[in-house]
């Protein structure tokens, strides 16, 4: 549609059975390099609205998604991931700086407007471990802000290396027993794209 003397207005139903997460993200978000990669499958409405400024600030979006094989390209953060996973299972002696890779897949409903992308419910499998979140980050990459539950194959007294710990947490595992898992636990992302803080919420308060 072509609204006089501002330019056309585009409206797309797009489905891609199997792009890369990072064009994906490139597209959509100013950071670089994407933070992950990885293989996307999405049916989306897209809509550009009509206007001199630049694509990315007329683009929205809203649709959902499932992306498999995720990598993510901060080592710090996909150290976090592995040693999140190995922890999950039952393997903390193991979760180090430099683990093996994990293989993940994420799946949920996204909308995309005014610079941010918000997700009303995302689920993250991992090894271990499922994780559903909900939350927003700005698609300059400068925040996050995430807040949901991770429930993991491992009671919390098995998550931890020290038999000390393991041995203090084993009176609250109970109380983390939940629904079938070993443990079920709130957990919040925040920060930025450079700095993103993991926060488990064992009592009163979030610890990182």
């Amino acid at each position: 549609m072509d609204e006089k003397g501002k330019g056309h207005t585009i409206d797309l139903d797009v489905d891609i059975p199997a792009g890369r997460i990072q064009d994906f993200l490139e597209l959509a978000v100013k950071t670089s390099p994407p933070v992950m990669s990885g293989v996307i499958q999405t049916k989306t409405k897209l809509h550009i609205a009509p206007g001199k400024e630049r694509v990315v600030q007329k683009l929205s979006m809203k649709g959902e998604f499932t992306e498999s094989r995720i990598h993510f390209t901060d080592p710090s953060v996909e150290d976090k991931v592995d040693m999140m996973s190995l922890c999950a299972q039952g393997d903390p002696k193991q979760a180090k700086p430099g683990a093996p890779d994990v293989q993940s897949k994420m799946t949920g409903h996204f909308e995309m407007k005014n610079g941010k992308m918000n997700f009303p419910d995302l689920d993250y499998e991992l090894p271990g471990a499922s994780v559903r979140l909900s939350g927003a980050y700005t698609l300059d990459g400068r925040q996050y802000d995430f807040m949901g539950k991770v429930r993991t194959k491992a009671e919390l007294s098995q998550m931890v290396g020290s038999k000390w710990k393991s041995i203090l947490l084993k009176p609250v595992d109970p109380f983390f027993h939940k629904h079938g898992a070993g443990a079920e636990i709130p957990v919040k992302i925040s920060g930025t794209g450079d700095s993103p803080h993991f926060g488990l919420k064992l009592g009163g308060a979030y610890a990182k």
